[in-house]
C-alpha cells in the first residue's frame, strides 16, 4: 500500500512539474543556437529580429552561439545609433527582461523596452564607464534619468530587468535592474529609478549602441535573452530541482 501511495506521489509530482513548465509561458526567448539562428550571419532577419545595421551578428563563442559586434575577434564597423529589436505581444502590466551578458568594454549600450521603433520614451539599462565598468537602470521620456552604477567587471553577468507603474491605468514609470539575482524576486533593486516615461503600454525590445560621437565599439556579447510578466518566468526555478525535492520527500517517507 505505501509503495502504491508512493507512487501515486511520484506521479502527481511529476505531472504537477509538466504542468508548471508547460503553463510557463514567456513572451519571447531565445538562446540564439541553431536551427532557428544561424552562426556566422547577421541577427537581422533572423527570428523576427529587425535592424538599422547589419553589424550586430550571430557568432560562436566556446561551442556556444551569442549575439555580438565581434566577428572572428575583430569589431564590425558599426553606425552610432545602430540597433536591432524585437517585437512582442503589446503589455499593459509589469513586464521583465533577463540577459546575460558580458561587456569586453562597457562603452554604452542601450537595452530597453518601448512602444515603438523610437526610443525617446523607453525605460530599461545601460552599460556604462563611468566609475569602470558597470550597468545602470535607465527611463526617458525625451530626456534621460539614470539609476545607481553597479559595477559588473568584464565576467558574464545575469542581468533582470522590471518595468512596472505606480499606478496600474497610467504610464510606465518604474525601473528596476537586478544583478545575477537568485531564483525569487529581491526585494531591492541593484539599480533603480523613478520616472513617468509617457507611455502605457510595451511592444518593443531594443539594443542600440550610443551615439553622440562614440568613438569605439562597444565589445558586448548577449545570450539567454527572455522577455515574460513574471519573474518566475525569466528566472525560472528549474523543474530538476523540484523533482529532487519530491524524490527527497518520499525517501523520508520509506525511513519513517
Amino acid at each position: 500500500m505505501k509503495k502504491q501511495l508512493n507512487l501515486a506521489v511520484l506521479s502527481a509530482a511529476t505531472a504537477s512539474i509538466a504542468a508548471t513548465t508547460a503553463s510557463a509561458a514567456v513572451l519571447y526567448e531565445a538562446n540564439f543556437e541553431a536551427p532557428t539562428f544561424t552562426s556566422g550571419a547577421s541577427v537581422f532577419g533572423q527570428d523576427g529580429w529587425d535592424a538599422t545595421d547589419n553589424t550586430w551578428d550571430v557568432i560562436d563563442q566556446l561551442g556556444n552561439n551569442v549575439v555580438s559586434y565581434e566577428v572572428n575577434g575583430v569589431d564590425n564597423n558599426p553606425s552610432n545609433d545602430g540597433q536591432i529589436s524585437r517585437t512582442f505581444a503589446s503589455q499593459t502590466g509589469d513586464l521583465y527582461f533577463a540577459v546575460d551578458v558580458a561587456f569586453g568594454n562597457a562603452e554604452f549600450v542601450w537595452f530597453n523596452f518601448s512602444d515603438d521603433t523610437d526610443d525617446n520614451n523607453s525605460l530599461g539599462f545601460t552599460s556604462t564607464n563611468d566609475g569602470g565598468p558597470a550597468v545602470r537602470s535607465r527611463g526617458r521620456d525625451g530626456s534621460s534619468v539614470n539609476g545607481g552604477n553597479v559595477s559588473v567587471g568584464n565576467a558574464l553577468n545575469t542581468i533582470v530587468l522590471k518595468a512596472s507603474k505606480s499606478d496600474p491605468s497610467g504610464n510606465y514609470d518604474t525601473v528596476e535592474l537586478f544583478l545575477n539575482p537568485g531564483s525569487t524576486e529581491p526585494l531591492v533593486a541593484d539599480s533603480s529609478i523613478v520616472v513617468d516615461t509617457g507611455i502605457s503600454a510595451l511592444d518593443t525590445f531594443r539594443v542600440r549602441r550610443g551615439g553622440g560621437g562614440v568613438s569605439r565599439a562597444p565589445e558586448v556579447t548577449i545570450d539567454s535573452l527572455r522577455i515574460a510578466t513574471t519573474y518566475a518566468e525569466v528566472i525560472p526555478e528549474p523543474a530538476s530541482a523540484t523533482a529532487l525535492s519530491v524524490l527527497g520527500l518520499l525517501s523520508l517517507r520509506r525511513r519513517r
